[in-house]
């Protein structure tokens, strides 16, 4: 894979460009990258043009619907900040350590977070935002399969093996 950047109405866009056993190409277009697949038996000139036409496409489809692929900025936690999730609250505690990996655990309704202060503030926002649905995901995948086998015994009776 590689990987540019497009830049549409002051808006960048990670473009990941992808060379596979193919026989088109295709585009998909996200809020925060363009997923570009090329087939790899092309010839050089032929993959610059198709990169090329794919690029112009997708700049079209996004200034034609601007709002729909508008990037959204990742959202930033801080120490203290409070989380309502469903109907529950949940203090957050951010701890940056001088070490390799970030790691996050569940204390009752605390969500400790042990960030790697080694990584750009890019990385550290994404490993927060990770690991905060990481926990509260484990907490809540139990509730989920009870509401989702209760919704399958009253309208379907599927039996999962």
């Amino acid at each position: 894979m590689k990987t540019e950047t497009l830049e549409v109405n002051g808006n960048q866009y990670l473009v990941k460009i992808h060379y596979e056993n193919r026989k088109n190409s295709s585009v998909s277009i996200r809020r925060t990258n363009i997923n570009i697949r090329i087939p790899s038996f092309l010839d050089r000139n032929e993959k610059v043009r198709e990169l090329f036409s794919t690029k112009m496409w997708a700049k079209k489809k996004i200034l034609e619907s601007p709002k729909r692929f508008k990037p959204v900025p990742q959202k930033r936690y801080s120490d203290g900040d409070k989380l309502v999730i469903g109907d529950e609250e949940y203090t957050l505690r951010i701890e940056f350590k001088d070490k390799k990996n970030s790691s996050a655990r569940l204390q009752g309704r605390t969500i400790i977070l042990y960030i790697s202060e080694n990584l750009s503030k890019k990385k550290q926002d994404e490993h927060i935002s990770s690991l905060i649905s990481r926990c509260i995901g484990q907490k809540r995948l139990p509730i989920l399969q009870r509401k989702i086998e209760e919704l399958n015994k009253k309208h379907f009776n599927f039996l999962f093996t």
